[in-house]
């Protein structure tokens, strides 16, 4: 933000004086647990690519079942864990997405629980196995907790400047 102002005085000399004021904000804030919330949704990301890579999309998405990192993954699962990474990307690139990290990571605590209970009961399309559910629960409570225990920071700085030229003619 700016402001200008351009003053005149009459004397004797006929003095122009200009006096221009400057003003600059500048904003910072960030929370340790964005960088939390982007490593995991890399690791998402990562993982899924490789599913879906491995796995092909064609017109069954169910089938081939492929390993990653010793897990079961089909297309469906790789496609999940591609929107599940981007989610919590775009929650860590900013510090406002800290409420989205808590909702995403309190969600794969759930989905982690579920899996560890009855993966036998979810849709065979995803290829999940119970094996898998203690880690997406581990990583959903670490993002999670991240997101509201650890502090943000935050800092406003106003720099203002005063040009006062004088010109005598």
């Amino acid at each position: 933000m700016q402001a200008h102002r351009t003053t005149q005085m009459d004397s004797p000399d006929t003095v122009d004086s200009r006096m221009t004021t400057s003003v600059r904000e500048r904003h910072w804030q960030f929370a340790p647990g964005q960088i939390v919330s982007l490593a995991a949704g890399l690791g998402f990301l990562i993982v899924g690519i490789v599913a879906l890579l491995r796995a092909g999309i064609g017109d069954d998405l169910s089938t081939p079942v492929v390993e990653v990192l010793g897990f079961t993954h089909t297309a469906w699962l790789g496609l999940a864990e591609i929107g599940v990474g981007l989610v919590l990307i775009a929650a860590g690139a900013d510090y406002r997405g800290r409420a989205v990290s808590v909702f995403i990571g309190a969600a794969l605590v759930v989905a982690g629980v579920v899996i560890a209970s009855a993966a036998d009961e979810l849709p065979s399309e995803l290829g999940i196995e119970e094996g898998m559910g203690v880690p997406l629960a581990i990583v959903g409570g670490i993002v999670a907790l991240s997101a509201l225990v650890l502090p943000a920071f935050r800092s406003h700085h106003v720099d203002e400047h005063v040009d006062d030229r004088r010109l005598a003619t």
